[in-house]
């Protein structure tokens, strides 16, 4: 089978669909991280070690389609070993790291479970307020009254 144009075109055009896909992808992955440093504080190496894991097979891809047109083999050779290096590493940390991972990242289930604890620790407080300022308005009403009595009712006590 000899340079088929159309197969040569679907395959530049997929492999640029996907370094579109796979710079996208890891630089949302970094906005999401800068925006709540609350998510996987711990593990923030991780995640941009997988970002760039991402971004390299993306630029893998590119590379791809550039050699299509024009044969770069050095330049293939690169994107191909720096998307090596980058899924290796990203392998190795992910076998190492997964399971503290997963048993440090809180589960939602949970976190509902605490928050619902929180609304009725927050409801009750509120239920104790309003009972001790009703119990502080009778204190205040009563200690009126017995100031307003006349001292001489007091005084055969």
């Amino acid at each position: 089978m000899g340079r088929d144009p159309v197969l040569l075109n679907g395959i530049v055009v997929t492999d640029f669909l996907i370094f579109v896909s796979y710079t996208v992808i890891p630089a949302l992955m970094i906005v999401a991280l800068s925006l709540r440093d609350d998510l996987f504080r711990r593990w923030r190496w991780l995640v941009v070690l997988y970002a760039a894991f991402i971004f390299t097979c993306g630029l893998a891809h590119l590379i791809d389609a550039i050699v299509v047109a024009t044969p770069r083999y050095f330049l293939l050779f690169l994107s191909q070993a720096a998307c090596a290096i980058f899924s290796v590493a990203t392998m190795v940390a992910l076998l190492t790291y997964y399971r503290d991972v997963l048993e440090n990242v809180p589960n939602v289930d949970d976190l509902m479970t605490q928050v619902e604890a929180l609304g009725k620790a927050v409801q009750s407080r509120d239920e104790m307020e309003r009972a001790l300022n009703r119990l502080k308005d009778t204190v205040i009403r009563l200690n009126g009254q017995i100031q307003r009595q006349d001292p001489s009712d007091h005084e055969g006590s």
